[in-house]
Parts: C-alpha cells; structure tokens; sequence
C-alpha cells in the first residue's frame, strides 16, 4: 500500500530536499553565524592565524638564541578573552609575553612594556627582550 501511495518517491524527494538544503556551505555558514554570536555574548575564545604566526616567530626567535633550543618544548602559548599569552611550563606565572589588540592595532606586552607591533618585523626588532623575558624562566 505504501508503494501504491508514493511513499518512495516521496522518502526520495524528501531527501533530495534535504541534501539540497544541508551540504558544506550551509553548514559553514551555520557554524560562523554561531561564532560570531558566541563571540558576541563572550562565550567563546578564537585564536586567530595571526595570533599562531606571532607565537610561531616568538618561538624561533627565542629558540635560536644559544642554548635555548633544547626548550622547544616548554614554551606553549594560552588564548585568553583579552590576550594572547606566550609562556613557559604552561604556567600563567611564567609569561614570556602577551600579545593584546585594541583600536589602534596589536601591541606585545614584555616585563610590563608595551610596544605597538604592526607585523613581522616590529616582532623581529624585539628578540632580545623576548629572549631575556624567556631566559628567566628557562633554566
């Protein structure tokens, strides 16, 4: 009776229906319309691409500095809501550095100075802070 009554073609229309409506693009458009309003209501921390390449170039920095590369893995990074933290041991006691953006752009943050970095090379200027800030917690 249900063959009679369509009900094959109906469970193919249907889910025909339902892959036309449910594929990657609809599910990515769903997953960032939920971040965005997570973001929005502070439920949520995104690290960003560029977050991951500071930390990245923070990390060879240090990490070519003589003596230091046996360390590779002791330095680890922590996002957080209003900073990106790169650390030692894991440990929030341990801050290499913190990375912070606001209105006018990024600024790193070493032993409590403050430097406006615009990109790779204002990072690069920094080594030897970075390195001492490190040195103090990598014996």
């Amino acid at each position: 009776i249900y063959k009679h009554m369509g009900g094959k073609s109906l469970r193919s229309k249907t889910r025909k229906s339902i892959e036309e409506l449910i594929n990657s693009k609809s599910l990515q458009t769903a997953v960032n319309s939920l971040i965005e309003e997570e973001i929005k209501t502070g439920g949520v921390v995104i690290t960003t691409a560029e977050e991951i390449n500071y930390y990245n170039i923070i990390k060879a920095l240090i990490l070519q500095a003589r003596g230091m590369s046996k360390f590779t893995n002791r330095i680890s990074y922590r996002d957080q809501k209003t900073r990106f933290n790169i650390l030692v041991d894991d440990n929030n006691s341990k801050i290499i550095c913190q990375i912070k953006t606001n209105t006018k752009g990024n600024v790193i943050i070493i032993n409590d100075k403050q430097f406006d970095i615009a990109g790779i090379e204002d990072v690069v200027n920094l080594k030897k802070e970075l390195i001492e800030s490190a040195q103090a917690y990598l014996k």
